[in-house]
C-alpha cells in the first residue's frame, strides 16, 4: 500500500490507492485483527502521503485499525490529534475531527478526559494555541458541540473539565449573525452542561436577548429553537426561568426530538458567519465518501465504537448530521 508514494498529483494516479484503503478499511472492520495488525504501520506512514485524498482516506482507515487492534489505538490516537491540531484543508480536519468526534461521543469513558478538552481547543481557535494556526470552520465546529454533549450525557464528570465555561461563554457570546453556532452552544448547556448554573443564568439571558433581535425574531425556526432551550432548562432549573421572567414563553408545546432536528437544520445555513469556508468539494467528497461504510455508530449503525461501556445515548440530532459530509451515502447536508 505504501508504494505510489512519489505521485504528488490529486486524483488520477492515487485513485487506485484511495480504493485500495477504502477496501482495507471495510475488511478490518469485520474484527479482523491480523490484518489490522499486518497494515497498520502502512496506513499510519499513509496519513502523511503527498496526496490529501490519500491522507484522508488513511486517516480513517487508521481509525478502523484502532477499533479492533489494541496495539494501534495510542499512536494511532495521537496521530490523528496531531493532524486535527494541524490541517488547515477542510478535507484533513474533516476527515481527523469526524474520528475524535466518533470516538468521544460513543466511548466517552475511555477517551472522553483525553479528547475533550482538546476539542475545546479547537472550538477557541485552533489546537495548535497559536495566533496564526489553522482556524476550523463553523460547520465542524457544530459536530464537536454535538459529540461533546452526547458525551456529557452519558459520563457527566465530563462536565466538570477545565475550559468547559470559557469555552462556552466564547460560544454562547458570539456575535448573532453565528445563531447556528450560539443555539448548538445553548441547547449543549440546556442538555449536558446544566450543573454549570453561571452557564445556565446566562444561557437564558441570550436567549432572551435573540427572542428580541430583530434579525431573528421573524424567523420562527430560530424562535421555536430557542424555545426548546427554555423548555429544556424549566426542567431543570424552573426556579431559574421564573426568576428571569420566562416561565411564560418556557410553557408553550413541547417539540418532538425530530422537530429540532429539522429545524436546527433549516438554520444552519443561515447567518453570514455560519460557513466561514467553502463546504468539501467534490474531490473533498470523493476522499471521503463511505468513511464509515456500515453507518456512523453515532447514527446508528453497528460500528465498532459504539459497543462496550460508556455507550453515548441515541440521538437524532447527530444521526441527521452524520448523514453528510462523507459519513453516509447522502450528499453534504450542511
Amino acid at each position: 500500500a505504501a508504494a505510489g508514494g512519489d505521485k504528488t498529483a490529486r486524483g488520477g494516479p492515487h485513485t487506485w490507492l484511495t480504493m485500495r484503503l477504502a477496501c482495507m478499511a471495510t475488511a478490518v472492520l469485520g474484527d479482523n485483527v491480523t490484518l489490522a495488525a499486518t497494515v497498520e504501520e502502512d496506513v499510519l506512514m499513509l496519513t502523511g502521503h503527498p496526496c490529501i485524498d490519500v491522507r484522508a482516506r488513511a486517516v480513517l482507515a487508521v481509525y478502523r485499525c484502532m477499533l479492533v487492534s489494541p496495539s494501534v489505538r495510542d499512536r494511532g490516537l495521537e496521530r490523528i490529534v496531531g493532524i486535527a491540531g494541524e490541517a488547515r484543508e477542510i478535507t484533513m480536519q474533516l476527515a481527523s475531527v469526524s474520528v475524535l468526534c466518533e470516538l468521544v461521543a460513543r466511548r466517552p469513558r475511555q477517551y472522553g478526559a483525553r479528547l475533550v478538552p482538546f476539542l475545546y481547543s479547537l472550538l477557541r481557535g485552533g489546537g495548535t494555541g497559536e495566533a496564526d494556526g489553522p482556524k476550523v470552520v463553523n460547520w465542524i465546529k457544530l459536530k464537536i458541540l454535538r459529540a461533546i454533549s452526547l458525551a456529557v450525557q452519558s459520563e457527566p464528570s465530563l462536565a466538570n473539565l477545565p475550559d468547559t465555561e470559557d469555552t462556552m461563554l466564547n460560544i454562547i457570546t458570539l456575535p448573532s449573525s453565528n445563531i447556528s453556532l450560539i443555539i448548538e452552544g445553548l441547547l449543549m448547556v440546556a442538555s449536558a452542561l446544566h450543573s454549570h448554573d453561571s452557564l445556565v443564568r446566562l444561557s437564558l439571558q441570550r436567549a432572551h436577548e435573540l427572542f428580541q433581535d430583530a434579525r431573528w425574531k421573524t424567523d420562527l425556526s430560530v424562535m421555536t429553537l430557542l424555545n426548546a432551550v427554555l423548555l429544556q432548562i424549566n426542567v431543570v432549573k424552573p426556579g431559574l426561568v421564573r426568576e428571569l421572567g420566562l416561565e411564560d414563553i418556557a410553557q408553550a408545546a413541547q417539540m418532538d426530538g425530530n422537530t429540532v432536528s429539522i429545524l436546527r437544520t433549516e438554520i444552519e445555513d443561515g447567518g453570514e458567519d455560519v460557513v466561514t469556508a467553502a463546504p468539501a468539494g467534490a474531490g473533498e467528497e470523493e476522499a471521503l465518501e463511505g468513511v464509515d461504510g456500515g453507518g456512523s455508530s453515532l447514527a446508528g449503525g453497528g460500528g465498532g465504537a459504539g459497543d462496550g461501556e460508556g455507550k453515548a445515548p441515541e440521538s437524532s440530532r447527530w444521526a441527521m448530521d452524520m448523514q453528510g459530509a462523507g459519513w453516509g451515502e447522502e450528499e453534504d447536508g450542511w
